[in-house]
């Protein structure tokens, strides 16, 4: 379990996080325990909300999705909420790993969800009127500015780690660049505007 644990909460060993989850037998109940790099072991509802929620996520999910409902479609309405903004970046990939079995959709406001790779993957919901009720768009496109935010901030957050250079990666990032104008592009192309 603690092999797969880690897999989705990837711990910065550097930080201490968690590195081992542990059942133990307390007489009658199995608890969760978990242990960082020192050693030092607490029990899993002591932990951060984040990273109780993405162990409960990972026993819940994981093994269902491997047994009863495989190839199922999941919804996941705002995921990772109590993880940190960088955890949820990590929590992509987690994602990814599911929907090799089964159909994920979510729904989200937080850019860290949502790769700047993964722009073809999006719709952006919308309510103009109550009435009418939700649109789905199939185009990267809103009359509410706020209903794209998460998407203009996924994309500042990509923009400023390629633009924060230093000498060594000056190299790595210009191809980096030249990778994200052609991803624009081809985006740009799918919805009929030209770049």
């Amino acid at each position: 379990m603690t092999d797969h644990i880690r897999a989705v909460w990837n711990p910065d060993e550097k930080r201490g996080e968690a590195a081992r989850v542990k059942i133990v037998a307390d007489r009658q109940y199995l608890k969760a325990v978990v242990e960082d790099e020192l050693g030092v072991e607490i029990e899993l509802d002591q932990r951060s909300e984040g990273f109780q929620w993405m162990v409960s996520f990972f026993v819940v999910f994981f093994a269902e999705a491997k047994d009863k409902h495989k190839n199922a479609v999941l919804l996941l309405d705002e995921p990772g909420l109590s993880l940190h903004g960088l955890k949820q970046r990590d929590f992509r990939l987690t994602i990814s790993r599911l929907a090799e079995a089964n159909q994920i959709v979510y729904t989200t406001h937080s850019p860290f969800l949502v790769g700047p790779d993964e722009l073809d993957l999006v719709r952006v919901v919308e309510m103009t009127d109550r009435r009418i009720g939700s649109k789905v768009l199939t185009t990267l496109t809103s009359s509410d500015p706020a209903g794209l935010l998460p998407l203009q901030e996924a994309l500042g957050y990509d923009w400023h780690k390629v633009f924060s250079l230093s000498s060594a990666t000056l190299f790595w990032r210009a191809s980096r660049i030249i990778g994200m104008l052609k991803q624009w592009r081809t985006c740009c192309g799918r919805l009929g505007k030209q770049t």
